[in-house]
């Protein structure tokens, strides 16, 4: 079951507010922003998040996959 906007929302809020400097890259300019898509952009925020060593539990906001969600100049790291 995909968790709802509300919850994706609420922990991508918690993340950036643990780590600002994780989102950075998620901000209106950024190369990680994208418009109008909160999954895609919370998505390289929990990334950033897991590969600083913190959990992946964000209450099923969140989910460990072996595929690249890399886009244009977006990179994701690995862990």
């Amino acid at each position: 079951m995909l968790a709802t906007d509300q919850v994706i929302q609420g922990k991508l809020n918690y993340v950036c507010g643990q780590n600002p400097s994780l989102c950075d890259p998620i901000k209106e300019g950024g190369p990680c922003y994208v418009a109008k898509d909160l999954r895609a952009t919370a998505s390289y925020a929990f990334n950033a998040w897991y590969v600083a060593g913190n959990d992946c539990n964000l209450e099923g906001a969140a989910i460990l996959t072996a595929s690249d969600m890399s886009h244009d100049a977006c990179k994701f790291t690995c862990r």
